[in-house]
């Protein structure tokens, strides 16, 4: 009898044992779930769901869907991050993120926020809206150049400030609000608007009055400040914005086809994104880099990329007949942010 109560206990440690090892990495206290929202210049719509532990990417499988209403409007599910495209996004919208994986689940309502009204062409002013003590960064860029993000945060539901200098037409504004719904899910929702209107145009005039002689100044003596400098306050967030872009590689040329798509110059790819940003991807041969390609993404969606063989490339795919290669993929956000996918491992080899 004591034989069978002591296999007992160990059979029962051998499965709480199994239980523990087959727990996937989203079970992890330190999970968190992400829905982003992004309305574009254009009026299109993006909505994206993600899980991150701590900064890893989740490898779990997600659904997104848009409720208006009581009814569900849109619905999509896919691995380690979803993406929605909706017509439009209102006011009310419900959006519920669910880890098909853990079952986890969670719901954020859409309120419409943030608003922007962009710097008027040879102004830096701006303001909008925002959700009760929400933190909104407000950036701007056009083309390469940008300016330094304005944050504001704390209690209120508006918010205002300038950029360090004067935009013009060409220029494009975007404000990133980031909110807390709980202490597993984060919601960042980003609009953005170009800077309009017509310059001033300054006339100098024709003939300037010559300035009068400047009269004598003495020199005064310093006098001391007895006020201390403020001190700087302690207790600044984060920026809202400050989780690295996801995204989803495919490789679009067939692996039998890899050397012969180098050589012609097709050998595809296709990133899909969760938001704005650069993608920028190196195919490599042991130290060795043997193609390169980088592309822009204005918004979330798949983005093509054919990558370029360089000189080395060519003669090291010349050298043998079969060569291992690796394909990596960086992702940059508008913020600065940068992540890099699991990188892709596939051989070219030449036809006999």
């Amino acid at each position: 009898m004591a034989d069978r109560k002591g296999m007992g206990r160990f059979v029962t440690r051998a499965v709480i044992l199994v239980l523990l090892l087959a727990m996937p990495a989203s079970a992890s206290a330190a999970t968190r779930m992400y829905v982003s929202t992004a309305r574009a210049v254009d009026g299109t719509v993006s909505i994206s769901g993600y899980a991150l532990d701590g900064t890893t990417q989740i490898q779990d499988g997600f659904q997104l869907d848009l409720i208006r209403g009581g009814v569900t409007v849109d619905t999509t599910q896919a691995p380690d991050f979803v993406l929605l495209t909706p017509s439009s996004l209102l006011p009310g919208d419900e959006i519920v993120l669910t880890d098909t994986t853990t079952s986890a689940t969670h719901t954020a309502t859409f309120t419409g926020n943030p608003t922007l009204t962009a710097p008027s062409c040879g102004t830096s002013a701006f303001s909008g809206a925002r959700d009760e003590g929400a933190t909104v960064d407000v950036s701007a860029s056009m083309g390469a150049e940008s300016v330094p993000t304005v944050q504001r945060f704390g209690a209120g539901i508006t918010y205002s400030g300038s950029f360090a200098k004067a935009l013009t037409t060409g220029w494009t504004v975007q404000a990133s609000q980031g909110r807390v719904i709980d202490a597993e899910f984060t919601v960042f929702d980003a609009l953005s608007a170009v800077v309009g209107g017509t310059c001033p145009v300054v006339t100098p005039p024709e003939d300037p009055p010559a300035p009068p002689a400047p009269a004598p100044v003495l020199p005064t003596p310093p006098v001391p400040d007895p006020t201390p400098p403020a001190s700087v306050p302690s207790g600044v967030p984060a920026p809202a914005d400050s989780v690295a872009p996801l995204g989803r590689l495919t490789v679009r040329t067939k692996p039998t086809a890899a050397y012969k798509a180098l050589v012609a110059g097709t050998f595809t790819v296709s990133v899909t994104v969760n938001e704005p940003g650069t993608v920028t991807e190196r195919l490599v041969s042991g130290k060795t880099t043997v193609a390169t390609a980088s592309k822009s993404a204005k918004k979330a969606g798949a983005v093509t990329l054919r990558l370029a063989l360089s000189k080395s490339g060519r003669r090291r795919l010349a050298r043998s007949k079969s060569t291992t290669l690796t394909l990596t993929t960086r992702l940059r956000d508008t913020a600065g942010n940068v992540r890099t996918l699991s990188p892709r491992r596939l051989t070219a080899t030449r036809a006999r």
